[in-house]
């Protein structure tokens, strides 16, 4: 989805342009009425994440989460959600 942000300084949605906002609606009906999900990328401030959360967005990814990551940092911020997900599975399965 990002390329409906193309026009905008550094490639960011600024949900104040109408035309932008109309962008990326279309973009997202066009992918609902096609039944697939949608990820935008390049989310950097709160406002273009509750924006994408009410246009029901299906996943988001960018800066406002977490700047790129070693595979090692990766791993380590993985760790407590795995274990977690393993601890689940076994008391579904035990």
């Amino acid at each position: 989805m990002n390329h409906a942000f193309a026009n905008a300084p550094a490639g960011m949605l600024m949900v104040s342009d109408r035309g932008q906002v109309i962008n990326v609606n279309a973009t997202l009906l066009q992918m609902l009425a096609m039944e697939r999900e949608v990820v935008a990328e390049g989310v950097e401030t709160a406002e273009q994440l509750h924006f994408l959360e009410s246009q029901s967005c299906d996943y988001v990814q960018g800066y406002f989460f977490s700047r790129p990551v070693s595979l090692d940092n990766f791993k380590k911020l993985l760790a407590p959600n795995i274990a977690m997900l393993r601890n689940g599975e076994q008391r579904l399965n035990g």
